[in-house]
């Protein structure tokens, strides 16, 4: 769990940054990759790591996250259409990689997760710090 390559100090706890995109993560109703995203990262936070969680902007409430959790939440095109998943998502890859960078989000991560292909070579654009892929779904 210490990388002290990455940047990561032994003493502090590590800094996930934990890529959503759908909108959904810790929502009462979302995905099955969504609920797998935020199971990971209140999992994580449970034991001791420092989770911050990406998502697009969503007005529900996040109930199935720790309350002390933070949530960044990225406005993405599509977002005001009913049951355009694949658009928000395809924004969202697009989007939050620039987003994190500009925003100086990825000066606090030691590790970026994500959990869409895309994310991977955005985030690589923009950031040499270790990136953790899990896939849902095959790849063909």
């Amino acid at each position: 769990m210490h990388n002290t390559e990455a940047g990561h100090q032994p003493d502090q706890p590590l800094r996930v940054l934990q890529v959503g995109g759908s909108g959904g993560v810790g929502c009462e109703h979302m995905g099955p990759v969504t609920n797998v995203v935020g199971q990971i990262a209140s999992h994580m936070h449970a034991r001791g790591l420092q989770v911050t969680v990406m998502d697009t902007l969503n007005p529900a409430a996040r109930p199935r996250l720790p309350a002390d959790m933070p949530v960044i939440e990225v406005e993405t095109p599509g977002r005001e259409l009913p049951d355009n998943y694949l658009q928000i998502q395809a924004n969202a890859e697009r989007l939050f990689a620039g987003w994190a960078k500009t925003n100086g989000l990825l000066d606090n991560t030691d590790v970026v997760h994500v959990h869409h292909a895309g994310n991977v070579s955005n985030f690589r654009k923009v950031t040499n710090k270790p990136i953790v892929y899990t896939c849902h779904t095959p790849s063909f």
